[in-house]
Order: structure tokens, then C-alpha cells, then sequence
């Protein structure tokens, strides 16, 4: 499924270095993922930039190219998830992660985050057994505490940016101490105000 969305992903028109995503504070974002690559599911949510800034490359003397400024972002950003094991559960998460973004003048995007998280697995078929009897008890849920990780890379359009991430789980009291996962992430990330346009 991924490479089939990056190959999509190839065909958007593709910005140019002095047309590029408008600057905002605020941007949303969507998305695919796949827990250690077989559990499949779907994300979402916001990115807020408390300190914003533009610099020049170290060589920018060199150049009289006001738009290969490099552009850092330090944000905040919460976000949701959910995925499920085709063989038994499904888990919805969420996590507030603090980082930093770098978008190079030419488009490329650097990214990471980390933050505290919940993450709530459900199971949908659960059973009591006492001695010869088998009861069914429908749903049931347990939540976690868990730290959130992700780094990415992604690359810069018009109005958007495309991204691809590594994110890491470390799951607390999860029938150990500690369980760690990890999963890879295809992102669209977007200025909530294009949609007006």
C-alpha cells in the first residue's frame, strides 16, 4: 500500500524553490501507517509552531537567493491514531509530541518529535472459562502509558508537504515492563486555510 501512495505522491505538481508552502502556524496532517509492517492503520492530527524562523545556508553570501533560506520550526503537536492486528485486536493511541522542523529553500524537510502518549488496545472477542463453561463477554479495552517518538524526512509542494516517517512506541506495564514497537509512517501535511481556496 505505501509504495503505491508514493508513486501518487509523484504525480502532485511539484513546487517550485520560489513557490513555496505558505507559511502558517497551524498545519494539519493525514496519513498512513503500518506498525512493525503488518498492522496496518490510519493517523491524523495537528502541528502548531510556538518559535518560527528563517536564516541564510552558511554559504548564503555566496548567493543572492532570498528563497533558499533555510526555515526552522519549533512545534508542538498532537496526534491520533489507530491501527489493527488482522488476527486479533485493534489499538487507538494518542500522544502530544514537542520537536523541530527544518525545511531547506529547495524543499527538503527534516523533521522529529517526542512526547508522552496513551495508547488503548481493544479486543473484540473475549471468553471466561470455568471449568466446563465458556462465556462470552464482547469487548473488552486496557489503556497504557507510553513515551511517542517520530523522525522523518519529507520533501515540499506548493501548498503541502509529503513526508515519511519512522515512529517509535515504548509501551508501559503492557504484560511486561516495557514494550517497544516501531512503524513507518506516509504523511500528507497541509495549511488548514488551502482548503478555502
Amino acid at each position: 500500500m505505501l509504495p503505491g501512495l508514493f508513486a501518487l505522491a509523484a504525480l502532485l505538481p511539484w513546487r517550485t524553490a520560489q513557490a513555496q508552502m505558505e507559511d502558517a502556524r497551524l498545519r494539519a496532517n493525514v496519513g498512513v501507517y503500518a506498525i512493525m509492517l503488518t498492522k496496518p492503520g490510519l493517523r491524523g492530527g495537528v502541528e502548531y509552531a510556538f518559535i518560527a524562523k528563517d536564516r541564510a545556508p552558511r554559504l548564503g553570501f555566496l548567493f543572492n537567493n532570498q528563497s533558499k533560506d533555510i526555515h526552522t520550526r519549533w512545534v508542538v503537536a498532537p496526534q491520533v491514531a489507530t491501527y489493527w492486528d488482522p488476527l486479533s485486536f485493534v489499538a487507538v493511541q494518542g500522544s502530544l509530541e514537542v520537536g523541530r522542523s527544518v525545511q531547506q529553500g529547495w524543499g527538503l524537510v527534516r523533521h522529529w518529535r517526542v512526547g508522552p502518549g496513551i495508547y488503548r488496545a481493544f479486543l473484540p472477542e473475549v471468553y471466561t472459562v470455568e471449568g466446563d463453561q465458556v462465556t462470552f463477554d464482547g469487548l473488552e479495552s486496557r489503556q497504557y502509558g507510553m513515551l511517542s517518538a517520530t523522525f522523518g524526512v519529507g520533501y515540499a509542494l506548493k501548498e503541502s508537504i509529503v513526508q515519511a516517517n519512522l515512529h517509535a512506541m515504548v509501551i508501559g506495564l503492557y504484560n511486561a515492563t516495557l514494550l517497544p514497537m516501531a512503524g513507518v509512517e506516509l504523511v500528507y501535511q497541509f495549511d488548514p486555510k488551502s482548503l478555502r481556496r
